[in-house]
C-alpha cells in the first residue's frame, strides 16, 4: 500500500493529494503538504493539523491567521472548504467569521458551506451576515435552520436592528 500511496502523493491532481492528507492519521503527509504549490492541498494540511488538537494545532494557528489576513482569495476559500465537516472550536469559528467578511463571493460561499457543515450557535452572527450574499444564502439559511430554536431570538434582534444592512434584513427567514 505504501508504494501506491507514494505514487498518489506525487499525483498532478491536487484533489488526490488533498485526499491523501485527509486519509493519513499520523499527519506525516500533512507536514509535507504544507509546502505544496496548490492552495487546496496546503489548506487541507493546515486543517488536518489543526483538527489534531496536539502541538501541531498550536503551531499551525499563526500560519492559518496569516492565510486569512494576507493570503489570496483562493487560499482563504480553500481554507474554509478544508474546515468543512470538522469540529469548530472558538478558533475555527473566528477564522470562518473572518473569511465570511472577505471581498469575494467565492470566499463567502466557502465560509457559508463550512458553517453549514457544523452549525453551531457561535456561527449565528456569521450566518446572518452571509444572508446578504446570494451565493452564500442557501448555506447560511441551512445553518440557521439547523441551529433551530436558539436562532429565533438572534434573528428577531437582527430583524429589529436598523443598523443591520438592508441586504441582510430582507433575507432573514
Amino acid at each position: 500500500h505504501l508504494t501506491k500511496t507514494l505514487r498518489l502523493v506525487a499525483s498532478s491532481d491536487p484533489e488526490i493529494r488533498a485526499a491523501i492528507v485527509r486519509a493519513q492519521p499520523d499527519h506525516s503527509f500533512a507536514m509535507r503538504a504544507m509546502q505544496d504549490a496548490h492552495p487546496m492541498v496546503r489548506s487541507t494540511a493546515l486543517a488536518a493539523l489543526l483538527s489534531d488538537g496536539g502541538p501541531q494545532a498550536q503551531a499551525v494557528r499563526p500560519v492559518i491567521e496569516q492565510v486569512v489576513s494576507s493570503g489570496t482569495a483562493d487560499e482563504r476559500a480553500a481554507l474554509a472548504r478544508a474546515l468543512s465537516g470538522q469540529a469548530h472550536g472558538p478558533f475555527q469559528v473566528d477564522i470562518l467569521a473572518k473569511i465570511a467578511t472577505a471581498a469575494t463571493t467565492v470566499e463567502r460561499a466557502a465560509a457559508a458551506a463550512a458553517i453549514a457543515s457544523n452549525p453551531l450557535p457561535a456561527h449565528l452572527p456569521t450566518a446572518v451576515g452571509l444572508l446578504a450574499t446570494r451565493e452564500a444564502r442557501t448555506d447560511a439559511r441551512r445553518t440557521l435552520i439547523a441551529i433551530g430554536t436558539s436562532a429565533v431570538a438572534h434573528l428577531a434582534r437582527a430583524l429589529a436592528d436598523t443598523d443591520q444592512p438592508e441586504g441582510v434584513r430582507i433575507h432573514i427567514p
